[in-house]
């Protein structure tokens, strides 16, 4: 079995940890992002709402969110077929809030598996593209989408 090596993400803890396994913990996607070196980011199923959960990847390279596991498992699994409660879910909460902000010039950011993009009036997903800056290598995989809207653009 391949352990789980990078960075932990648990909406459930009550403080933040450095990240460093589930028991460590951060508690909020963006704490993970603003230490990131290109680890990957284990994002423990549950709900994530609010400011700490709305990710502006602006001039941000590198990153891959990994969803699909509950808190404390160690190993790496097939998540093609999740149960319920495996999802991490990215929930807007039908606020005028965007989810994910990709701008400037960022690259290589995936969310592979296992994450629900819900309930997002601003749209869940916004690409903005900007003069002399190039966006690269996006990628959403195994993940789904559902009652999102936008006025502006995005997913």
């Amino acid at each position: 079995k391949e352990p789980l090596i990078g960075l932990f993400v648990d909406g459930t803890v009550l403080n933040s940890g450095d990240g460093s396994s589930w028991e460590q913990a951060f508690k909020t996607l963006s704490e993970a992002v603003k230490v990131s070196k290109g680890e990957d980011i284990y994002v423990a199923a549950g709900t994530y709402k609010g400011k700490g959960n709305r990710l502006d990847l602006t001039d941000t390279s590198n990153i891959r969110f990994i969803g699909g596991y509950k808190k404390g498992e160690l190993y790496k699994k097939d998540r093609t077929k999740l149960n319920d409660d495996e999802w991490a879910v990215l929930d807007g909460d039908n606020k005028d809030e965007v989810l994910v902000k990709i701008a400037g010039a960022s690259k290589d950011i995936r969310f592979e598996g296992g994450f629900l993009f819900k309930d997002a009036t601003d749209g869940a997903i916004q690409i903005i593209g900007e003069a002399n800056k190039f966006i690269e290598n996006i990628s959403i995989t195994d993940s789904r989408f559902e009652n999102n809207t936008s006025n502006t653009g995005g997913a």
